[in-house]
């Protein structure tokens, strides 16, 4: 998936694909060896929750529009960075940079990734599946 077929997909499908990525991946996107922080696409080819419903390219374009616009986006906490590492999915969201499409869903699975235990992943990703039929995530659009 990528950020052109996230604009089509249903927020189930989204799910699907971030669930299946993240428990056949089995292992946090970190930035270093180290783990010292989470990561869009880390070490040893892996992505978050997040990155990984952004292709290659479009990685490399946010990116570049980072460097690009700099200050001008007035990203929270960034600093002179030129990477979109560190930022949230809602961040990205702010500024225009993807789509708003599934934001609150996106950002829950970001949040799986980041901040709950490899191990508790898929109990994790049940409960975002349950909260998702409930209703609990809304479905944006632009």
């Amino acid at each position: 998936m990528d950020l052109a077929q996230l604009e089509t997909s249903t927020p189930f499908e989204v799910l699907v694909h971030v669930k299946g990525h993240l428990l056949t991946q089995n292992a946090k996107s970190l930035s270093s060896e180290d783990g010292a922080a989470c990561a869009y696409k880390g070490t040893h080819c892996r992505s978050c929750g997040a990155g990984c419903l952004l292709s290659k390219g479009d990685y490399n374009r946010l990116n570049e529009e980072v460097v690009k616009q700099g200050k001008a986006l007035n990203l929270p906490c960034h600093g002179e960075s030129d990477t979109i590492e560190g930022l949230s999915w809602c961040d990205l969201c702010s500024t225009g940079l993807v789509t708003k499409d599934h934001m609150s869903l996106i950002t829950k699975l970001q949040s799986v990734h980041d901040t709950v235990e490899v191990c508790q992943w898929p109990l994790a990703l049940s409960v975002v599946e349950a909260d998702l039929l409930a209703g609990v995530y809304d479905v944006e659009k632009k």
